[in-house]
């Protein structure tokens, strides 16, 4: 069996943002492993290189599907994966070399449903490391993996303070996903990560920490012409119902509600009225997902509104998740 399965979601990915992740999976000293590419519709000639690179390399298996958004994309590669374990990686950020050859030392050693490491961000140069700063090896289980889930509804809780789930910054067992049917909500515009994480942290029996950099993800202006839609406070109450169905289905205790209440639910009116006051004002930029975004907000609502967002939209988009409010670049349809 192939040891690890790699997972391309990709929607018009510029060429060489493309090219560089791909030479760094192709750089890893580990090489037991396959590539998923999953061209989600794209129109920029990024599907052609794909098929360039199946043609070039047999790890790589290209699929063609028409736009369903980053959910759908992951989940063709979820379904079509062989591996034992499963990673995502967006496909304009990129990987060192030793990823693949560590997880898989530290794997052997001891095996765990879930391998969560560490990452960085690249602005115009400018690198930033988020390290967990924990002794290793740090293996996480029971009440621990319980905790975790609420760090993902509230960053005061969280254990891991770096730990914002997500299917780029841990290694998943296979069988978790196959055996418990944990796939991505496609109806969900937003935390789609945070809600798919909450499912295998309700399911893992076992993590563990890598506390070293081995994701760089980029963050660039891959456009500006986004604007207030007036839908995202029903899509926040989505959320709200999804993560409440959850707690209900899995009998979550007494600590997990007052999150939902406290932070999704109560502040949808609030996160109305800012995107509302920033339409037509001076406007930063960050990106959102794998193929990159942007948001329009003037700086200081930037910072004033960054700890409620960051906060309690958690899994949206790593630590940019507030620009989850504004129309997401991926899905050319929203």
């Amino acid at each position: 069996m192939t040891e690890f399965s790699i997972i391309l979601p990709i929607y018009n990915t510029p060429a060489e943002y493309f090219r560089a992740c791909v030479a760094s999976i192709q750089a890893q000293h580990y090489a037991d492993c396959e590539v998923l590419l999953i061209d989600d519709g794209s129109t920029n000639g990024v599907g052609t290189l794909c098929d360039e690179l199946t043609a070039q390399d047999s790890r790589f298996r290209v699929f063609h599907q028409a736009n369903g958004g980053v959910s759908a994309a992951r989940n063709t590669g979820l379904r079509a994966a062989c591996g034992q374990w499963l990673i995502c990686l967006d496909p304009d950020d990129w990987w060192e070399p030793d990823l693949l050859e560590s997880a898989h030392a530290r794997l052997t050693q001891h095996p765990v449903d879930l391998l969560i490491f560490s990452y960085c961000t690249e602005t115009d140069g400018i690198r930033t490391d988020f390290s967990m700063g924990l002794p290793e090896p740090f293996q996480i289980g029971g009440e621990l993996l319980h905790d975790l889930q609420l760090g993902l509804l509230d960053e005061p809780h969280r254990v891991v303070k770096t730990y914002i789930g997500g299917p780029c910054y841990q290694f998943v067992r296979r069988e978790l996903v196959t055996k418990y049917q944990i796939y991505f909500d496609t109806a969900l515009r937003q935390s789609e990560d945070a809600l798919w994480d909450m499912n295998l942290l309700e399911q893992a029996g076992s993590a563990a920490l890598l506390d070293k950099v081995f994701y760089h993800y980029r963050i660039y202006n891959a456009s500006n012409s986004h604007r207030y839609d007036s839908t995202y406070p029903q899509l926040v109450e989505q959320i709200n119902q999804r993560f409440r169905a959850f707690g209900e289905e899995h009998q979550k205790n007494a600590d997990y509600w007052p999150l939902i209440g406290s932070g999704l639910l109560k502040n949808t009116s609030s996160c109305s009225r800012f995107i509302s006051s920033t339409q037509t004002r001076p406007k930063p930029t960050a990106r959102l997902g794998g193929s990159g975004s942007s948001f329009s907000a003037p700086a200081p609502a930037f910072r004033q509104s960054e700890s409620f967002l960051f906060r309690n939209f958690t899994g949206l988009g790593k630590f940019t998740r507030f620009s989850t409010f504004f129309s997401s670049g991926y899905h050319p349809t929203l």
